[in-house]
């Protein structure tokens, strides 16, 4: 996964949705690109590995950075990630 890209990724659709958006629908929106990047073009955007939940699919490290898991972030990267986005209950927003 390249957590630079995804972190580019994550703000770009933000500044679709005037930087606030629920964050179910952010990582929804972010597996269907990363899924039709790969069948138009054979590579993934974030390169983040999927996984299967409940309620779909999604993709698993953009999950964990949301959800601040940090035993399964890398501390500087969790780090990172609360510098550029916050979560408020079901919201993401950014800084």
């Amino acid at each position: 996964m390249n957590f630079k890209k995804l972190v580019q990724v994550v703000n770009y659709v933000l500044a679709k949705y005037d930087y606030r958006l629920n964050y179910t629908k952010l990582v929804k929106l972010l597996y269907i690109s990363d899924r039709e990047c790969l069948d138009k073009w054979g590579f993934a955007i974030s390169g983040d590995s999927y996984h299967s939940m409940k309620q779909g699919p999604v993709l698993s490290r953009l999950y964990d950075f949301i959800l601040e898991k940090s035993s399964f972030c890398a501390s500087a990267e969790l780090a990172e990630w609360k510098c550029c986005f916050y979560r408020n209950r079901w919201q993401m927003f950014l800084w």
